[in-house]
């Protein structure tokens, strides 16, 4: 077995693996060992309070999920409809990741994304592109 010469090489190389990831991830498997991997008590119970969460509002699912918008000052203003609509997908999306459905997570990404959304995991924030008017450019081009 391993002597005591490779145990600081194998903490070290566990150090440096969990430094790399995101906290994103680090949160997700610290929830899921907290909660002892989940199950259908974990679900339903995770889902009571998703629901709660969404009944109080973008403010209360904005505080839950934690992300950060990272351009505030692009002049992209949403509705008080879509705002509800962003923060109820990022929250979804953490609760799914939680619950270690990452085909669910993954879809809820690439709706942000086709709605103009972009998710940094690592930073916890997102962006919102400036929608085009389906107009060509200078180019000739017509943006989708």
């Amino acid at each position: 077995g391993p002597g005591p010469a490779t145990a600081p090489q194998t903490l070290q190389a566990r150090r440096s693996r969990w430094s790399a990831r995101p906290r994103a991830a680090m949160e997700v498997e610290q929830d899921n060992r907290r909660s002892g991997g989940g199950g259908p008590d974990r679900a339903a119970q995770m889902q009571a309070q998703f629901e709660a969460l969404v009944a109080q509002g973008a403010a209360a699912m904005a505080a839950e999920h934690g992300y950060i918008r990272s351009d505030p000052v692009t002049g992209v203003q949403l509705s008080p409809a879509d705002e509800a609509t962003l923060h109820r997908l990022l929250l979804e999306r953490l609760y799914a990741k939680r619950l270690r459905d990452f085909d669910v997570a993954d879809a809820l990404r690439a709706q942000l994304r086709d709605a103009g959304v972009s998710v940094n995991d690592a930073e916890s924030t997102y962006s919102i592109r400036p929608r085009t008017s389906g107009q060509p450019n200078h180019h000739g081009y017509t943006r989708v």
